[in-house]
């Protein structure tokens, strides 16, 4: 009996160890940084997403796996997910570079909303969700970002004529 006492309180004494050491846990900030042409895994033309994370801790961040998506004026224009290792140094950062796939109903949708008058104005609304699996932190990191691209003068306006509408 004495030794399930001892094994218990072993147990015990990890877990708190454990929770202490989450305590002074900050989240990582992720930014979307760039967008280029680039081939999906399956050789699908897609998208280069570059996402910046920034590590406001005291020790390493070790990456294991990254979804996200990207949404442009409510629209879901693309979404992604890699499970290649990253490590963000402490007090650091890191560019990780991800394949994304385009959403055709989002796309289609957008240009809607832009060629229908809906939206005018020089900027557009976006909004990055992206969804963390660090070692060493038992539940995904979930972060989010909201901003605005800022359009040259006149490009919404030429949308339309450029699509023959």
């Amino acid at each position: 009996m004495p030794i399930i006492r001892v094994i218990t309180l072993l147990l015990s004494l990890w877990a708190l160890a454990a929770c202490a050491s989450l305590s002074s846990y900050d989240p990582p900030t992720v930014d979307l940084v760039g967008l280029a042409p680039g081939n999906s895994a399956s050789g699908q033309s897609g998208l280069l997403v570059k996402l910046r994370v920034v590590n406001p801790n005291s020790r390493k961040l070790n990456i294991r796996s990254v979804y996200y998506d990207v949404a442009v004026e409510g629209h879901q224009l693309l979404n992604g997910a890699s499970s290649e290792a990253a490590t963000i140094p402490a007090y650091g950062e890191n560019i990780l570079e991800l394949t994304a796939t385009p959403s055709f109903t989002g796309v289609v949708g957008l240009l809607h909303s832009l060629i229908s008058d809906k939206l005018k104005r020089d900027q557009l609304r976006y909004t990055l969700n992206a969804k963390l699996s660090v070692g060493g932190v038992p539940m995904p990191v979930r972060l989010k970002r909201e901003g605005e691209l800022s359009l040259p003068p006149g490009a919404l306006e030429s949308i339309g004529p450029a699509l023959g509408i």
